[in-house]
């Protein structure tokens, strides 16, 4: 668990009820795995489906934000 993940599972016991927008936030803050999509040879964002450049190795999609994690690629 990251400190983002860590903070928001504090806070939602302290208030008691959902907030989306800092779940989101949380979320987009969470990196997730790139999707390499074979038919079109090119790397995908997780969250939006937007393309991602492997050859730049941006920490974040440059459509939606999303951390994203390039590691242990295949």
């Amino acid at each position: 668990m990251n400190k983002y993940e860590e903070a928001w599972k504090n806070v939602s016991m302290m208030v008691g009820k959902s907030m989306s927008d800092l779940k989101e936030l949380v979320e987009r803050a969470t990196p997730k795995k790139v999707v390499y999509d074979e038919t079109n040879d090119m790397d995908i964002c997780c969250n939006c489906g937007g393309n991602v450049y492997h050859h730049q190795h941006t920490n974040n999609c440059g459509d939606c934000g999303q951390a994203l994690d390039w590691g242990d690629e295949e």
